[in-house]
């Protein structure tokens, strides 16, 4: 009965106490709780957006650039082949034609075959009376030409594998028959390395 007494019409319990008091609190607790997450939330989306936004423009930029650089490759390569077809090329002089023929194989020996380009400006040299001045522009030619086969071996030795060998040209001359080379090959080579 002590019980009952304790729990008069305007008393109120413990529990009734607490969850008076904590139902603004859980109210509130929970506004906070949507609050953080909708900053935070907001804040992350944000910095997505933001990351988006800047990888568009990279993407832009280098697309213009890569354009850019492409259409001045064009332009040059226009010029340059033009300078050599058009009439009265052997009339141009012939540093003109070296420095063509050098801007040729610097920027475009991957593209072209330059060979006959090359042929011919050797006629041409090979053509002059002067002897220095024949002498200087072979070496010019020899040395784009030259240029131009070590890119090309570069990049034969980049997509694949080499080997060596070491010729000693003046027992050539004591043998006419010609020099018996070791037989190797890459896979020879690929197993030893192993």
């Amino acid at each position: 009965m002590e019980k009952d007494e304790d729990k008069k019409p305007g008393k109120k319990d413990k529990w009734e106490i607490a969850r008076v008091l904590l139902e603004p609190v859980g109210g509130l607790l929970t506004a906070l709780a949507v609050a953080f997450l909708g900053f935070f939330g907001s804040r992350v989306i944000e910095r997505q957006q933001q990351f988006d936004s800047n990888f568009r423009l990279y993407s832009e930029l280098m697309s213009k650039r890569e354009e850019s650089e492409s259409s001045l490759r064009k332009d040059m390569f226009k010029s340059i082949i033009d300078s050599f077809l058009k009439p009265g090329m052997q009339n141009s002089s012939l540093d003109a034609q070296l420095l063509n023929i050098e801007l040729l194989a610097y920027n475009f020996h991957e593209s072209l075959n330059l060979k006959p380009l090359f042929v011919q400006l050797e006629k041409t040299i090979l053509s002059l009376k002067n002897s220095t001045e024949k002498r200087s522009q072979l070496d010019r030619l020899e040395r784009v030409a030259r240029e131009v086969t070590r890119k090309q071996m570069l990049s034969l030795e980049e997509a694949g594998d080499k080997f060596d060998r070491q010729i000693d040209l003046d027992s050539l001359k004591q043998n006419p028959g010609g020099l018996v080379l070791d037989d190797e090959s890459i896979q020879d080579r690929l197993v030893t390395d192993l």
